[in-house]
């Protein structure tokens, strides 16, 4: 029963770190909408942060059209 509460404070106290370096992600990211001066390597930066802050890691729409058998219309 011990080890059960030990088990479970270190997943506790693990899971609280990784929501709030989530939320201080999602902070971060939103920092270009203040529309301040900043240089491309920043703004790269920025970007990179926001679409792992909003989970968007795996390109799902090309994933999901190739399931589909849809094909995409490129746009020049």
């Amino acid at each position: 029963m011990s080890f059960s509460f030990v088990v479970s404070l270190i997943l506790n106290v693990s899971l609280a770190k990784v929501w709030a370096m989530m939320n201080a992600l999602q902070i971060i990211g939103k920092l270009p909408m203040f529309n301040t001066y900043t240089p491309a390597n920043v703004n790269a930066l920025f970007g990179f942060i926001e679409n792992i802050s909003s989970f968007k890691i795996i390109p799902t729409d090309s994933i999901i059209n190739a399931i589909m058998g849809k094909k995409e219309i490129e746009i020049f």
